[in-house]
């Protein structure tokens, strides 16, 4: 019995997944889980234009993330994140990197599962944390603090996060190369 309820579940979530093939793919995870790097290189493969929100949101309001967090606040950053999703809808469909911090605001995890596929890049705390301390200053949440607090930070953001995360449509391990993430990512949507 159990054993065809996991089997039953597999192949809803297949499924689910093959209807939203011709949708956006949504790439999310923590800071330093390699949304970007992954997307764009994804993006190339696929033939599908790159988006970046971080990047978006940057452009458009001519400031770094750094700088709207502190002359604006966080509040006011999500809402920029949520008003540029109503804008994604519209879009060609094509590979989106998003904030670590954007599916958990404003029901916009249920958002972007309506837009297309949304893969978690799951990453280990020790990996996040080697990796953000190569550019932590590009990062709001991350700025300034030592690798001590670094991981404890990470740790519970990763805690308030990780419900939503796993609500994906696929959970990909990312503690590895660009090229065994890509080949992982592409043998789950093809």
């Amino acid at each position: 019995m159990f054993d065809e309820i996991i089997f039953i579940s597999q192949l809803i979530g297949t499924q689910k997944v093959m209807l939203k093939k011709d949708g956006h793919i949504i790439l999310i995870g923590m800071s330093g889980a390699g949304k970007s790097t992954i997307g764009k290189q994804l993006g190339l493969r696929l033939e599908r234009s790159f988006i970046d929100t971080d990047s978006r949101i940057e452009n458009h309001y001519k400031k770094s993330i750094q700088e709207i967090f502190q002359s604006e606040g966080e509040s006011e950053f999500r809402k920029y994140e949520s008003q540029l999703l109503d804008e994604l809808k519209n879009e060609s469909p094509g590979v989106i990197s998003v904030g670590g911090g954007l599916p958990c605001h404003h029901q916009n995890m249920s958002r972007l599962l309506s837009m297309g596929i949304v893969i978690y890049l799951k990453v280990s705390v020790e990996e996040l944390c080697r990796r953000l301390t190569q550019d932590q200053n590009d990062r709001p949440l991350y700025n300034g603090i030592s690798e001590k607090k670094m991981v404890s930070h990470t740790n519970n953001l990763l805690k308030k996060r990780q419900s939503t995360y796993v609500r994906s449509d696929i959970v990909i391990d990312s503690d590895f190369s660009v090229e065994e993430i890509l080949d992982e990512l592409l043998s789950e949507i093809a």
